[in-house]
């Protein structure tokens, strides 16, 4: 038997609806509404899950680099 590190990376996405000049001013509102807990993602925020091995002593290379 081998030892593998497993990561699991869940993922979380909403979109917030508003009114802006142009793209970079809505991206810092919701920006500064998330960052002050305006906008909390949460269980029904779910769209997906990956799952990626990698073996043990592969992993701990890495962390050298």
């Amino acid at each position: 038997m081998e030892l593998y590190m497993v990561t699991v990376k869940e993922r979380l996405e909403r979109t917030v609806p508003v009114e802006a000049s142009n793209e970079v001013e809505a991206v810092d509102i919701v920006y500064e509404r998330y960052r002050k807990s305006g906008i909390v993602l949460d269980a029904e925020d779910f769209t997906g899950v990956d799952f990626i091995a990698i073996k043990a002593f592969e992993y701990e290379r890495e962390l050298v680099k």
